[in-house]
């Protein structure tokens, strides 16, 4: 996520231990209100499910930066296949802001439940309008938030 700052997923017996041996060093955590292990190899089924729902879809026009690498890809890259491989492997999100950056986003609209890469990337690029899906109660207003920042 950036310095200092992590995500791990797994089993619960592990991520057990791996909280004891966090404390041990004077780390401090919090869990997540997350129910699947996202992003780590306990998802590599649900990586391949999804790829073949993308193969069924319509190649994109626009380009997407891939979770894993940080790269920008497009439809000959292997677009879907790298998107569909972040399920079961570490995103780099850090790696990903710098891409947005470097490509001068001014506009970020977090789809996924909860607010936590929101405000991250609010708190390291303030410049970058940035909001959560969950952050408005109903969609006109998202709408109307999306309207008013892409003018």
């Amino acid at each position: 996520l950036g310095p200092g700052k992590l995500v791990a997923g797994g089993g619960v017996a592990a991520l057990g231990s791996l909280e004891v041996a966090a404390e041990k060093l004077g780390s401090r955590k919090q869990r997540l209100a997350v129910t699947v292990a996202a992003h780590t190899p306990l998802m590599q089924d649900a990586s391949g499910a999804f790829l073949t729902h993308l193969q069924s879809m319509q190649t994109p026009h626009a380009g997407v930066i891939s979770g894993v690498s940080g790269e920008i890809l497009r439809a000959q890259d292997g677009m879907r296949s790298q998107l569909a491989r972040q399920i079961s492997h570490t995103i780099l999100w850090d790696t990903c802001l710098q891409t947005c950056v470097e490509q001068g986003v001014e506009v970020v609209l977090e789809c996924g439940p909860g607010r936590a890469l929101t405000r991250m990337l609010n708190e390291r690029h303030p410049h970058i309008q940035a909001r959560a899906v969950d952050d408005f109660r109903a969609f006109p207003a998202l709408f109307a938030w999306v309207e008013h920042a892409l003018r």
